[in-house]
């Protein structure tokens, strides 16, 4: 006989040996249990049970050893960019005020330099640090205030150029004009 045990409700139960290997529902729940419990014997002059020692699948061992490394390939990601973060903590701060003092100096050639030599360092990177993301996001909503400010500037200067060149067209229609006419009295 063989000695096996529901994994849900924990019910035992005694199946012949036959049976072992094949999957039969549990009389106490109805859950499908798989027979490969332990050999039984009762020696007739003792009285006593002698149980052999369960056998053990072999097919669970590349799980195991699968979710073994994936648990620590996670706990190693974690740690290393923890370990990137706060080695570059220091870097990324004094970008962020170099970045701050170039574009409250006016300085925006030396801004966007600074701006994009930290943008390339976090290159789409997390940052977990209250205090990294606060400098960071300071720095980014300074730079898109710049950037409209230029493209408004540049849109100004578009129409500036624009009055300038119809001036400049209506001076020599004008001019045109004046020397066709002094022309036309010459002959």
């Amino acid at each position: 006989m063989i000695l096996c045990t529901c994994p849900i409700c924990n019910e035992s139960m005694e199946m012949p040996e036959q049976l072992r290997g094949k999957t039969l529902n549990c009389p106490n729940c109805g859950e499908p249990v798989k027979v490969n419990g332990i050999n039984q014997t009762l020696t007739p002059d003792s009285g006593t049970i002698h149980t052999d020692p369960p056998v053990y699948s072999s097919r669970g061992w590349p799980v195991i050893c699968m979710l073994l490394v994936a648990m620590l390939v996670i706990i190693w990601h974690s740690t290393s960019k923890h370990n990137w973060e706060k080695d570059n903590s220091d870097t990324i701060i004094s970008l962020c005020r170099q970045t701050d003092n170039m574009l409250q100096e006016r300085d925006y050639a030396g801004g966007i330099s600074k701006y994009i030599e930290l943008e390339d360092m976090l290159a789409n990177r997390e940052i977990s640090s209250p205090i990294l993301n606060q400098e960071i996001d300071k720095v980014r909503n300074q730079f898109e205030i710049i950037a409209r400010l230029i493209h408004n500037d540049t849109q100004e200067i578009g129409y500036y150029t624009n009055l300038f060149e119809q001036y400049r067209q209506d001076r020599t229609q004008r001019a045109l004009e004046a020397l066709t006419e002094k022309v036309s009295k010459v002959y």
